[in-house]
């Protein structure tokens, strides 16, 4: 099911929504979607920030947006991990359950 459907435009995104894409995606994410889809980078800020509200034509950039917030969230994850392991491999034993 997609988010954004005819009952969609002409309203902003939820809130949830566009607090995970301010976190999760930035200016270059931006300029990625608006190369590919044609939509300005101001509209993109302004829809992912709820400034603007959704149309066919921007929610088109808001899927790609989605899209690249996905795989960054994954690059998120896995650093997270990667991190976690590095910390507890350096934590003497003794200290972990501290």
């Amino acid at each position: 099911m997609s988010l954004f459907q005819q009952e969609s435009y002409g309203k902003p995104i939820s809130e949830q929504l566009s607090k995970y894409l301010m976190s999760y995606t930035g200016k270059e994410d931006h300029a990625k979607v608006s190369e590919k889809t044609g939509i300005s980078i101001s509209t993109i800020r302004f829809v992912a920030s709820r400034t603007n509200t959704v149309t066919e034509n921007n929610s088109k950039a808001m899927l790609e947006l989605m899209k690249i917030a996905v795989i960054n969230c994954t690059n998120t994850i896995q650093h997270a991990k990667k991190a976690k392991e590095y910390f507890e491999e350096n934590i003497p034993k003794e200290e972990i359950a501290a």
